[in-house]
């Protein structure tokens, strides 16, 4: 399953940057299978995904092996394509021959988990994942191993509370080199006590299963988050559309909902599988009003990470 990314709680605080959040989705899936060849050929519905892959290979060493990439594939659309292409093809290649890697780290050493790395371990754990964030030190060389985040809390998030993800397909997030700069110029944020106690209120009404202050914190990460990006995504959200989705899905009670990463993916938490329903009936009614091509998921938070099968010969 990808992941949303559900905001960043810490900035630049107490000599540490970007403490993130993120959640382990069901649906949608990407598959990635490997076997040995004897020839090197990798089967894959982009470029991008190819180019992913030779990257991990190139790492590895490895040569004589087949690869194919199956499954919802886009590229910087806010559900962490990147990240679950490198790791799964660390974990196949790995596990196919056997090879002695910590994939954490291997990952991390080829660009994963950079500025947040709750994506990282919510491919391993699945739940809900909050991560320490960097020491401040690492701006300027994240890629060291020694700073990589660790995860502070893996939270299981109930299995009765709904996920209806959106994406647009003809939109993208930053990337590259244009996220990098951004992510550099961090700075202190002056609402950063604010989103401590959201952060704390979070993790409190997950234990206690409480709906309405998890979706009611949840939310006000999400502005806090969208403000102090503001500047560069030009509001709280990355696109209009994005916005009005949201607005949407806050329309018909929907509290807990915000953008995914840099977006354009929109994600929104309920607690009833009809009022799911009843969210992707109108989102479909107001992208397909708009003209807008898109995919939507009802799904809900996985609680395994990822999966790996061995087929015999």
């Amino acid at each position: 399953g990808y992941r949303i990314h559900l905001g960043f709680y810490r900035f630049l605080d107490d000599g540490l940057v970007y403490g993130g959040i993120a959640a382990s989705l069901e649906n949608p899936q990407i598959m990635v299978s490997a076997k040995k060849c004897n020839e090197y050929v990798i089967t894959a519905p982009t470029e991008y995904s190819k180019k992913v892959i030779n990257n991990v290979l190139d790492y590895l060493g490895i040569n004589n092996i087949c690869i194919e990439v199956g499954g919802f594939v886009a590229h910087h659309v806010g559900l962490g394509t990147t990240t679950r292409l490198t790791l799964a093809t660390l974990t196949a290649v790995s596990t196919l021959y056997r090879l002695d890697i910590d994939v954490t780290e291997a990952a991390f050493k080829l660009g994963i988990g950079i500025p947040s790395s709750a994506g990282l371990y919510t491919f391993l754990y699945g739940n809900l994942v909050i991560d320490s964030g960097f020491s401040s030190y690492c701006i300027e060389d994240p890629s060291d191993i020694k700073c990589l985040p660790k995860p502070v809390a893996i939270l299981p998030i109930p299995k009765d509370w709904y996920v209806i993800v959106i994406t647009p397909l003809d939109l993208k997030g930053f990337s590259g080199k244009e996220e990098e700069n951004i992510l550099k110029e961090v700075s202190e944020y002056p609402k950063q006590q604010e989103l401590y106690r959201e952060v704390s209120n979070l993790k409190s009404a997950i234990a206690l299963r409480d709906f309405q202050a998890f979706s009611k914190a949840l939310r006000r990460i999400q502005e806090l988050t969208g403000e102090y990006f503001s500047k560069y995504q030009g509001g709280i959200f990355r696109e209009d559309i994005c916005a009005e989705i949201v607005e949407a899905l806050n329309k018909i009670g929907i509290v807990g909902s915000g953008q995914s990463s840099w977006g354009p993916t929109v994600y929104g938490f309920t607690k009833s599988y009809a009022k799911a329903i009843e969210a992707r009936n109108y989102i479909r009614y107001l992208l397909n009003s708009k003209g807008v091509k898109y995919r939507v998921w009802i799904t809900t938070i996985s609680d395994t990470g990822h999966t790996t099968t061995i087929y015999p010969k």
